[in-house]
């Protein structure tokens, strides 16, 4: 019995530290309404969108949202990044909505880093 609770104990704590307080939300039927490219900050390429992302993760910072041209993060490539971009153009261009799935783990310059994003 007090192996058991000694277990149960620590696998409690284990799940305990490998909780991260990164999260991932949806920003669902939105309206792209500017885009941004930059050479140097911002992860190179974002988009303005009407639904504010610190109204899905407190911690994005308010109205971009970036693709991560500049394959700031390890796990970005440029094909990837630039394909979340031309969503996003293409979206801007057509006036149509787009859902992107965003993250506060991956910040440039405190703009959260956009996972997914389709057109609707």
């Amino acid at each position: 019995m007090m192996k058991r609770s000694k277990y149960l104990i620590f696998l409690g704590l284990l799940c305990f530290a490998g909780s991260s307080s990164a999260a991932e939300e949806w920003i669902k039927n939105t309206t792209v309404e500017r885009l941004l490219l930059h050479g140097t900050l911002y992860g190179g390429c974002l988009a303005k969108v009407t639904t504010n992302p610190t109204d899905v993760l407190p911690d994005c910072g308010k109205e971009w949202i970036t693709f991560d041209c500049l394959t700031v993060f390890p796990e970005s490539t440029k094909a990837a990044a630039q394909l979340k971009f031309d969503a996003a153009q293409l979206a801007y261009v057509t006036g149509n909505e787009i859902t992107l799935r965003i993250t506060d783990d991956r910040k440039a310059n405190g703009k959260c880093l956009a996972t997914q994003v389709y057109n609707n």
